[in-house]
């Protein structure tokens, strides 16, 4: 056997260990709210889909109509889910290791990293469309102005992805917009064309995915502190990408607390955590920060690695979410692919070096956290509400009245003038209320039409059983609109004109719903507890979630 086929054949072997691994942990994974919110959504109108939900979800519609044939068949949604996504991230991995540039170990290592193949390949979201149409122009962009058309349209797929794929596609067009500047091409040019009309496509997409004022993207409740993320997206965000792990969903509360905290003494176990994690962080990716510009200088493919790397940081410096910080993993592969594509690199000893420590580290790192979070998928419910629907089905209690559960926070404190919410406790005497009312409002968030258990549940009903979802229109999915407080009022007389429930899932608080009633919470006896948890790298949080029943109801 010669050299050419034995390669071939690992590059085989390790494609279908990955094909098998990949769809044996799906089966194993429960989607949870994004996923079922956009199987939800596909069972709408092609109307609504197009011209009316991306003002309210943010991301171009694309997602939905993939997924709306599956939807149609009434399909279990873990079916057309994972079937869609499935398609997708297996073929990106086999771009990736069958026509990627990159070293055979480094080929073969990077299908089982985190990103790839836990976090958008289990996890069934947009995302996987913005991978494959990456790896994609990676492939094709040596030969972009040859066919100007092919590679308009992949930057296309790409913006069609999410948010951050139209920032990444800006960068790319830019870039490629220079190089025909310093290569003289004509006006008239195919490529100068081909790119007017992906400006023209690209307007189009901003226009459907604007948000509508009573959106939630511009009726944010919460005061997330700006300088930190914007600290977070320019200096920590690579070294999370790759190895680091400051912004994960356990500590998601790094942007609410203050700025100034980070340099004050104060005596509280988490949020001493939180900014050792912070200076690390930040000394961590300034090191990764100048080492990337300097190596990609020494490659001669700055502009490639810059301009799409900061057209993704101003996004994030707006809007960042744990599961987009993978966004840049897969930016950096693509555009290494790129660079290792072109005829010749001059590298020298030094920045080999450093190059093969960085990628033996993240490598490492990411299998280790694949690893981790396919045993935890696994060994656990990643969402309740697939284990419910099938409890409630069990009972045949989808006739009784059953109120769902909808987004309650904590009481919360926000200043008064900075709208600032500060990080720990506030409470201990009555003076600390009367003290605070003069600088603070006192606040709990109630969005009433956010209800996961109802959404999730419904989907695998095929059907809404919860009496207070979507009570004024008969949408399966959430709709992430605003209510005002008349808004919010109107709703809660109508649940209260239903009656108090037989069933309960999740823990609304039905003592403030239904005020008129004698204290109505103490009506239910708990009845059964969903133990799920949400998996992130190599961390795991758990969490209940309770089904309650009335006292004297007879099932």
């Amino acid at each position: 056997m010669n050299i050419t086929k034995r390669n071939n054949l690992y590059e085989i072997i390790i494609f279908i260990v990955f094909c098998i691994s990949v769809i044996a942990l799906s089966l194993f994974h429960e989607p949870w709210y994004d996923e079922l919110q956009a199987w939800a959504i596909s069972k709408d109108t092609i109307y609504n889909i197009l011209f009316v939900i991306p003002h309210y979800e943010g991301h171009p519609p694309l997602w939905y109509l993939l997924l709306k044939p599956f939807s149609l068949m009434n399909l279990f949604p873990d079916i057309g889910l994972k079937f869609v996504n499935l398609v997708f991230m297996i073929a990106a991995v086999w771009l990736l290791i069958f026509k990627s540039k990159f070293p055979a170990p480094v080929r073969f290592l990077l299908p089982f990293t985190y990103f790839i193949f836990y976090q958008y390949s289990v996890i069934n979201r947009p995302y996987c469309i913005y991978c494959l149409s990456l790896f994609l122009i990676a492939d094709a962009y040596k030969s972009k102005n040859e066919h100007p058309y092919k590679f308009s349209a992949l930057l296309a797929l790409l913006s069609l992805s999410c948010v951050f794929g139209m920032a990444v596609a800006f960068g790319f067009s830019v870039v490629w917009i220079i190089e025909l500047i310093k290569n003289k091409t004509s006006w008239h040019s195919k490529s100068y064309i081909s790119l007017f009309i992906l400006f023209i496509f690209a307007c189009l997409i901003m226009l459907l995915i604007m948000p509508k004022e009573n959106s939630y993207a511009l009726n944010n409740f919460y005061a997330q502190d700006k300088v930190l993320q914007i600290l977070y997206s320019i200096f920590i965000l690579p070294a999370d990408a790759l190895f680091f792990d400051l912004f994960s969903y356990g500590n998601a509360s790094l942007f609410y607390i203050d700025f100034s905290y980070l340099f004050q003494h104060i005596n509280n176990p988490k949020l001493c955590y939180i900014k050792t994690l912070f200076f690390a962080g930040f000394f961590i990716g300034c090191i990764i920060n100048v080492f990337l510009v300097c190596l990609f200088r020494q490659l001669k493919s700055i502009l490639i690695f810059l301009i799409p790397f900061l057209s993704f940081i101003l996004i994030s410096c707006i809007y960042i979410a744990p599961h987009h910080i993978g966004l840049m993993t897969i930016l950096l592969i693509s555009v290494f692919w790129i660079v290792f594509s072109a005829n010749t690199i001059y590298l020298n000893d030094n920045y080999k070096k450093l190059l093969i420590f960085f990628m033996v580290l993240t490598i490492a790192m990411q299998i280790y956290w694949s690893i981790s979070a396919g045993i935890r998928d696994f060994k656990y419910d990643y969402f309740p509400h697939k284990a419910e629907y099938m409890f409630l089905k069990q009972y045949n209690l989808e006739n009784y009245k059953i109120m769902s559960a909808y987004n309650e926070t904590d009481p919360v404190f926000v200043h008064k003038k900075t709208r600032k919410i500060y990080f720990g406790d506030k409470i201990k005497t009555y003076n600390d209320i009367l003290n605070l009312s003069q600088d603070y409002e006192f606040k709990i968030k109630r969005d009433l039409n956010i209800q996961w258990p109802a959404l999730c549940i419904g989907q695998y009903y095929n059907k809404n059983i919860f009496y207070n979802f979507n009570i004024d229109n008969n949408k399966p999915y959430v709709i992430n609109k605003y209510l005002s407080e008349e808004e919010k009022i109107n709703t809660i007389e109508q649940w209260q004109k239903l009656g108090l429930p037989d069933i309960i899932v999740g823990r609304p608080n039905i003592d403030f719903i239904f005020k008129n009633e004698d204290s109505p919470s103490k009506k239910y006896i708990l009845w059964k507890i969903f133990y799920y948890g949400m998996i992130w790298k190599d961390k795991y949080y758990p969490v209940g979630e309770e089904i309650y029943i009335l006292k004297d109801l007879k099932i």
